[in-house]
């Protein structure tokens, strides 16, 4: 390792500029470096083409080591102008140094464990939390964003969100939503965001994430979902009878052909095959962030499901069970850069009041309006003079930096789906309600 730290040091003093810019590029600092002179020496380098310097010859640097109290500063800058200067090998050079941090981290993850576990009072929980936080952190990507990477990310972002409109699409910036009237409010699924989804008990939450998560897998987005309510095997066979038209209800009883058998099952094994991670297993608020770093690191999942908020174990009543845990997965959302979708169940006040659900409604909201990016209710619509029991209506009421309104969708529940309304149907439910359109 360290013939290679001075080859690298080498090529920033031959070409300090151009191999200055690399060397950041790839991630190394002074961290990554295992010798402290090769450190002190990367340190001294990299300060000296700060301050303006576009060439570093072998006396100018040495000079500036011997200032700082380096030892034997001349034979080993010769040493180094001797070897680096394949400007080409530079991210070889930073791969290898990266890979050597890596197995340091771990050799010093491994004499922390072998520490905590001679230990007779420690908890052998404790011990596993701290190990699997500590090799978790180590699978995600954790370089050092620049003000200026910020910029340009922003930039690109935006820039693509107005080609796909120009296009003729809703201009979605986030992971897109199936549904095109939720794009059009929420952006799509915002990135290191959450997204706060609630509605009443058997109000089709289930319902509505399972047809999301299947159909952005049939688009090639790769999902990550926990289901604290219904297990794998009886999400998967709602969405086949989705896919398929039939009643799941009709499926588990028998009440079919042969031939609509042989279609579910055909789905079945088409879904299967879906870029889809999912578990049923119960879960604390830990274990749920700890998996759902497994499944961004090794599985690239580009958006999760948290179904729901409720049925994460904690400690604490269920005031501050729900506040934590959605504080949780907000820093989660932000350290992996994930959306992160949460249902939520609602309280029944608002039945008994005989009034829509609203914000009022969410069941031991705790700080899910201070930490969630965005938050929606949606129900049936069986309140009011005016009502059509056959539509579900979906209300954005909190939107950071965006618009908040209403998305209209057909309830099917015989075949455990939601699609969306058209614009005309949305108008027609309008004036039956007797709110202006969009052309009044």
């Amino acid at each position: 390792k360290g013939p290679i730290e001075r080859n690298l040091i080498g090529c920033l003093c031959y070409d300090p500029t151009d191999a200055l810019f690399a060397v950041e590029q790839a991630g190394v600092t002074a961290a990554t470096f295992a010798d402290p002179r090769n450190r002190h020496a990367f340190l001294v380098a990299r300060e000296i083409v700060h301050g303006g310097k576009h060439q570093l010859d072998e006396h100018t640097l040495a000079a500036a080591l011997h200032e700082r109290g380096f030892e034997n500063a001349d034979a080993y800058c010769r040493e180094v102008f001797e070897r680096g200067q394949n400007l080409t090998a530079i991210p070889t050079y930073a791969k290898l140094l990266k890979l050597s941090e890596l197995r340091r981290e771990m050799k010093q993850i491994a004499a922390e464990l072998e520490a905590q576990a001679d230990d007779p009072h420690a908890e052998i929980e404790a011990i596993r939390a701290h190990a699997e936080s500590r090799l978790m952190g180590l699978a995600i990507d954790r370089r050092t964003v620049s003000w200026s990477d910020a910029c340009r990310t922003r930039a690109t972002m935006w820039t693509e969100a107005r080609g796909r409109t120009v296009a003729g699409g809703p201009g979605v910036i986030g992971v897109p939503f199936v549904a095109d009237g939720l794009n059009r409010l929420l952006g799509g699924a915002r990135r290191g965001r959450v997204t706060v989804v609630a509605a009443p008990e058997k109000g089709g939450k289930t319902i509505w994430w399972g047809n999301e998560a299947i159909g952005q897998a049939q688009q090639g987005i790769r999902v990550a979902a926990w289901c604290g309510e219904m297990t794998q095997d009886e999400i998967g066979g709602r969405e086949a009878a989705r896919l398929a038209g039939l009643s799941s209800f009709a499926l588990d009883t028998g009440c079919v052909r042969d031939t609509e058998l042989a279609n579910v099952t055909a789905m079945l094994d088409e879904i299967s095959g879906l870029p889809i991670t999912m578990s049923d297993d119960p879960m604390d608020i830990d274990e749920l962030c700890s998996w759902l770093r497994r499944v961004s690191a090794k599985d690239k999942a580009e958006i999760a499901y948290i179904d729901h908020l409720d049925l994460i174990d904690g400690r604490g009543n269920d005031y501050e069970r729900v506040s934590n845990n959605i504080k949780r997965l907000r820093e989660l959302a932000l350290q992996i850069n994930m959306p992160v979708v949460c249902m939520h169940q609602l309280s029944r006040a608002y039945q008994k009041e005989n009034r829509s659900p609203d914000q009022r409604d969410l069941r031991d909201s705790g700080k899910i309006t201070h930490n969630g990016y965005s938050v929606s209710v949606f129900y049936q619509d069986t309140y009011g003079s005016t009502h059509d029991e056959s539509k579900i209506v979906w209300n954005v009421f909190l939107n950071r930096g965006g618009p908040t309104g209403i998305c209209l969708f057909h309830r099917r529940f015989d075949t455990q789906s939601m699609p969306e309304c058209t614009r005309e149907e949305k108008e027609s439910w309008m004036r039956l309600k007797g709110w202006k359109t969009g052309d009044e």
